[in-house]
């Protein structure tokens, strides 16, 4: 009986995910290709086909069974399946698009205020986005090896370069106001008023058949996943960026606002949220946006002079943030998966399995560990993560899902460890520009780090439209960032330091190690207000010494990263 490889795929992911405004549109977009593909599994599963990567058993989206937090199905599923059940299979397939956009679409539609303007979504628009498509490859051996696995993905590589073509023709010219406001690209077919205060033509968001999907997916995804849990943690950028302050006063708040001070700041704090409800239209009481709004009157600053002034809140973390609102996109990959899957195995099929079971069981574990560090898991499958996280739990974060990756990896190989991309910056930047640059920095740099190892993060920290600093390290070092953070914050060393050394990177990128090391000991204990004591000193220069591969420049822009994160003293 002829066997067959089944690799299907999906997309375009990126296209869709990188046109978002709010971290829910981030969410929901990557929640929405792998409720496609869990779908696709279920027909290949309940027509006897075997799945064996990505290993779905464990997996709440594919089982119904556990909580769902995020998109956790990847965009391939490669399956073993026999010649007597292909036919069924292709028929599942080629179905399982036109019904899942119809299920998703039918709910959207079904939400009042969209139903009450009588919206009707276009399937057809949806299905000529969506690239959906898969392969039989035909095996050549009973037993699957490296090399058959090979000679399907060159398959399914080739088949991705095909795709329909829909013709637009002249009378389809859309005018810029009848756009989305999310892709640019298509007609709208809903608007929704956003607030009072904007110029007329930005007063309202308008979605297209595709867009409105992702906008309005969490206000009826507990009808389509009944084991969802809930929604999005975080509705906005502004959100993750108050991220601090909001935890601060649930303590306040655990402890009934219990003296005068703390009263205050509770009447300060309830009239901001009034003036920010009053403002927009489209808000929720608990959007970090009105810690930061400035169109609003004197209500945030009235609140953040309350918050500073607190007697309990003295050196307090949340006060660095207060009136820097940042945030962070993550993307991580896992290191060396191919080449480990090349070397020679007596039992491929075995190892393969071993892998995907290692895979499933990390990103089961992941959501924990985000939650942990206050972050929003957005998409987790097999060795591919992304989340939101305010950049003062970055760090910690970082560390324990590396950490955790390779404790679970190690058995198979200590080459296959976790990359990471990531993007930092001011709350309204463009949240699109935010994820392009997170991506770029895993694959443009963290991937070709240190090779072959890679096991590295990259970072890019975007504090304004001008100003923008790359650096990379390995993970290895992820405790020593942390360090030099600390160190920074419990040191007398001047603010300004970074910033004289940057001034004199032409010279360390001149002279050799020794020489380096010696020359940024003395601008540091030169610096009005530095410690005397060498060896504290020392150890921020023996730390700073870590990234100077690949060059000083990277280890200038570390030491900018770690004055960034112990804030303005």
């Amino acid at each position: 009986m002829k066997k067959y490889i089944l690799i299907c795929e999906i997309g375009p992911i990126y296209d869709f995910v990188t046109h978002s405004r709010k971290t829910i549109d981030f969410w929901s977009a990557s929640f929405i290709f792998s409720y496609f593909m869990s779908k696709a599994a279920n027909v290949i599963s309940d027509n006897k086909g075997k799945i064996f990567r990505p290993w779905l058993e464990g997996d709440p989206l594919f089982t119904g069974k556990g909580k769902v937090t995020c998109g956790s199905v990847p965009d391939q599923i490669f399956a073993l399946i026999d010649k007597d059940d292909k036919e069924n299979i292709e028929k599942g397939l080629k179905e399982v698009v036109e019904k899942t956009i119809n299920e998703i679409a039918k709910e959207v539609e079904s939400i009042n205020e969209i139903k009450k303007e009588n919206v009707k979504i276009n399937r057809r628009e949806i299905k000529n986005f969506l690239n959906f498509f898969y392969i039989f490859h035909e095996r050549e051996k009973e037993e699957l090896d490296y090399k058959e696995l090979l000679k399907a993905e060159e398959k399914i590589k080739m088949r991705s370069f095909l795709r329909p073509f829909s013709q637009i023709s002249d009378s389809r010219y859309i005018p810029k106001w009848k756009k989305c406001s999310l892709c640019g690209d298509r007609e709208k077919v809903y608007s929704k008023q956003v607030d009072k205060t904007a110029e007329e033509y930005y007063r309202k968001e308008h979605f297209c058949s595709v867009c409105i999907l992702k906008r309005f997916l969490p206000k009826v995804i507990e009808n389509l996943v009944k084991n969802i849990d809930k929604k999005p943690h975080y509705q906005s950028t502004s959100d993750i960026a108050a991220i601090p302050i909001k935890k601060r006063l649930e303590e306040f708040e655990k402890s009934s606002w219990n003296t005068d001070e703390l009263k205050e700041l509770k009447e300060r704090y309830d009239n901001l949220r009034n003036e920010y409800i009053k403002e927009f239209i489209d808000s929720n009481i608990e959007d970090g946006r009105c810690f930061f709004e400035t169109s609003l009157k004197k209500q945030p600053s009235d609140f953040r002079k309350s918050f500073k002034e607190l007697k309990c809140n003295k050196n307090h973390v949340s006060l660095k943030w207060l009136e820097r609102p940042f945030y962070s996109i993550v993307y991580m990959d896992g290191d060396n998966l191919g080449k480990t899957l090349k070397k020679e195995s007596d039992d491929f099929s075995k190892k393969i399995n071993d892998i995907s079971k290692n895979l499933s069981t990390f990103s089961n574990n992941v959501n924990g560990i985000i939650s942990k560090h206050n972050g929003q898991l957005i998409y987790a499958g097999g060795d591919d993560v992304a989340f939101i996280i305010h950049p003062e739990y970055l760090i910690g974060c970082l560390k324990e899902l590396t950490d955790t990756y390779k404790i679970l990896m190690e058995d198979v190989s200590e080459s296959l460890t976790l990359s990471a991309g990531v993007a930092i910056s001011y709350h309204k930047y463009p949240l699109s520009e935010t994820i392009r640059v997170a991506n770029n920095m895993l694959s443009e740099n963290a991937k070709i780090f240190n090779l072959p190892n890679k096991n590295a993060t990259a970072i890019s920290l975007i504090k304004g439209h001008t100003e923008k600093f790359n650096f990379v390290f390995s993970n290895d070092n992820l405790e020593s960032l942390k360090n030099l953070n600390d160190m920074l914050l419990k040191s007398d060393v001047s603010r300004t330091t970074p910033y004289r050394i940057y001034e004199s990177l032409e010279i360390l990128k001149n002279i050799n190690k020794s020489y380096m090391e010696n020359y940024l000991y003395s601008i540091i204990k030169g610096t009005r207000g530095a410690s005397k004591e060498d060896e504290a000193i020392r150890g921020i220069v023996k730390i700073l010494m870590k990234f100077e591969i690949p060059d000083a420049e990277n280890m200038v822009n570390a030491l900018l990263f770690a004055r960034f994160l112990a804030g303005e003293k």
